[in-house]
């Protein structure tokens, strides 16, 4: 087994055709698309978060009056049902005081 590897270990690098030339146009291929792809992949990004605002404000506006409305209710129903009679404030004459 050792003497199949040693004509594998003592090949010249300078056989066979040079690594630019199959990962060359690879390479440029891979430039070329890179700039196409990241500005894509940015305005997707930019995209989603616009997208994800719209909707938070969407969700906030029709919200907003139920939440106020409900906290009315929730007002007006714990004053309106209490049992406890108002305190009414009465003016008192003091016999002391001589108005």
């Amino acid at each position: 087994m050792l003497a199949e590897l040693i004509p594998l270990i003592g090949a010249v690098a300078g056989y066979g055709p040079p690594v630019i030339f199959p990962a060359g146009p690879w390479l440029l291929l891979a430039l070329m698309l890179s700039g196409a792809f990241a500005f894509l992949l940015t305005l997707v990004a930019v995209m989603l978060v616009a997208a994800t605002l719209l909707v938070a404000f969407i969700a906030a506006s029709l919200a907003v009056p139920y939440l106020v409305v409900s906290r009315l209710r929730r007002h007006r129903g714990r004053h309106a049902l209490s049992n406890e009679r108002a305190v009414q404030l009465l003016s008192v004459e003091s016999p002391r005081i001589v108005a």
